[in-house]
């Protein structure tokens, strides 16, 4: 399986209108397949490899999709993003009965 990177533009304003910066961003939630999978503590990230997560060993061959949503430092989790999806694609097997004649 290939690495994916999930990148994203951090948000800059609570849900009322007041400023939000990285001070006051804990890290984020992910959901895979409409699930929340796993907080990721980054404090003010833009990308993450999402192969370094536990579950990715987990996923099958085919589209998934992954959405994100920021959590405040008070506890706070926004709505999640818009979904999008990925493939996981599979490896072949290795060629068998290699000789040299």
């Amino acid at each position: 399986m290939s690495a994916h990177t999930l990148s994203w533009t951090n948000p800059t304003a609570y849900t009322d209108g007041t400023a939000y910066d990285q001070s006051q961003n804990a890290g984020y939630t992910l959901e895979i397949d409409s699930t929340p999978s796993v907080s990721v503590p980054l404090a003010w990230g833009t990308s993450f490899d999402l192969s370094t997560l536990s579950i990715w060993s987990t996923l099958k061959q085919g589209s998934h999709s992954v959405a994100l949503a920021a959590v405040s430092k008070g506890g706070v989790q926004s709505d999640f993003s818009n979904p999008v999806t990925f493939q996981i694609e599979l490896a072949p097997n290795p060629p068998t009965a290699l000789r040299v004649s």
